[in-house]
């Protein structure tokens, strides 16, 4: 396993459960074991980090040295932690050193794992609980995902993830997501599969009030909008107030492919995907490709001008959606229609309106675009 690709796992591991490391620039160079803050263990990290990509370790060596850095600074973190986020993050590097050394093939590694997990689902912190439910479900995912498609393994693999579902031991829409992508591998269409869920949801076997099962089956077809082969029927006001028509990107002889990006201004992420963004636009939308922004979960004041602001700094030149005003239109809200995990969300549609790519970021999106348009 290259460096490269751990630190991307320890990245994007980490952002999964939505817990990010902030690295305190006042920090001071403290030893590990003289942190007495965050900000001090997270300086730490920083500094050691650095020392491991420079050291020109390769291989198990270098998984090794990760997991020896990551291990005891996540229960350092935990000593200090002084919120939630803090102590998610605590958590959720020990589990993501030992999924370094397992990808690398160190023996014991994948079992010491498990038990983590396992003691992890049995704590008294809810925090621990739901770092090994996000484990655990990717776990449960990677193994369905491998087996042999046949009708027994659909069969069985349909069970298991109800039983997730109604354990509540993985957000709805992650299960879905995944019951779509298990089903097309099994050669088993999505409205079937979509058909099979929704059946029991309305069942009695589903335990839950009749709210919460309406709640449910929005949330079924919100993840289903934004699936493979699905018309996402994106809809809203501009930022200018005006009526986005999704049809007329369809006008005969003039059909484009449209990136549709729900995304915000104060994500990270989202910010970075801009300029390449920019330069794509650039480059193919006189060959028949659009973009469309729709900026979700605004919390300020005054949304609006808020994301006016980020669109005029940041020179957008496509078109913006405001989640905001599509509500004051009498839209329905953004996030629950389309059953949003989280931002950035970016999805490809091809010139008949559908999804030809649901997840389309950075390196991929661009190799995708490229191939469209030699």
């Amino acid at each position: 396993m290259s460096r490269r690709k751990i630190f991307t796992i320890t990245f994007y591991a980490a952002c999964a459960v939505g817990l990010v490391v902030f690295i305190s620039v006042l920090a001071q160079d403290k030893p590990l074991s003289d942190a007495e803050t965050f900000a001090e263990v997270s300086a730490y990290l920083q500094r050691e980090t650095a020392k491991i990509q420079e050291s020109g370790l390769t291989g198990k060596e270098y998984a090794v040295a990760v997991g020896e850095l990551l291990i005891p600074a996540g229960k350092k973190l935990l000593e200090v932690a002084q919120n939630s986020m803090e102590k998610g993050t605590a958590y959720n590097f020990h589990v993501v050193a030992l999924i370094i050394q397992a990808d690398a093939g160190i023996e014991g590694a994948s079992e010491k794992m498990d038990a983590l997990l396992e003691e992890y689902a049995a704590s008294s912190d809810p925090i621990a609980r739901q770092i090994a439910a996000s484990y655990q479900f990717r776990q449960f995912g990677d193994k369905a995902k491998r087996a042999e498609a046949s009708p027994e393994n659909y069969a069985r693999f349909f069970t298991d993830l109800k039983t997730w579902i109604e354990q509540r031991r993985a957000p709805l829409a992650a299960a879905v997501e995944l019951g779509i992508d298990v089903a097309k591998r099994h050669n088993v269409p999505m409205e079937q599969f979509i058909d099979e869920l929704t059946q029991y949801i309305q069942s009695d076997q589903y335990s839950a009030s009749a709210a919460g099962k309406e709640k449910d089956l929005q949330t079924v077809e919100g993840t289903r909008l934004l699936a493979l082969g699905s018309d996402p029927k994106i809809f809203g006001r501009t930022i200018d107030d005006e009526e986005f028509d999704w049809a007329s990107l369809r006008k005969e002889g003039e059909e484009k492919y449209v990136l549709v990006k729900f995304t915000a201004t104060w994500c990270g992420p989202c910010q970075q995907e801009i300029p390449g963004l920019i330069r794509a636009h650039e480059k193919y939308k006189d060959k028949g490709f659009e973009i469309v922004s729709i900026y979700v979960m605004q919390p300020e004041f005054d949304p609006v001008a808020t994301v006016k602001n980020a669109v005029a700094e940041k020179k957008i030149p496509w078109i913006v959606l405001s989640e905001e005003l599509s509500i004051r239109a009498g839209h329905p809200n953004m996030r629950d229609h389309y059953a949003l995990q989280g931002v950035p969300k970016m999805v490809l549609v091809d010139k008949e309106g559908k999804i030809i790519m649901p997840e389309a970021r950075g390196h991929f999106l661009q190799m995708k675009l490229a191939e469209i348009f030699p």
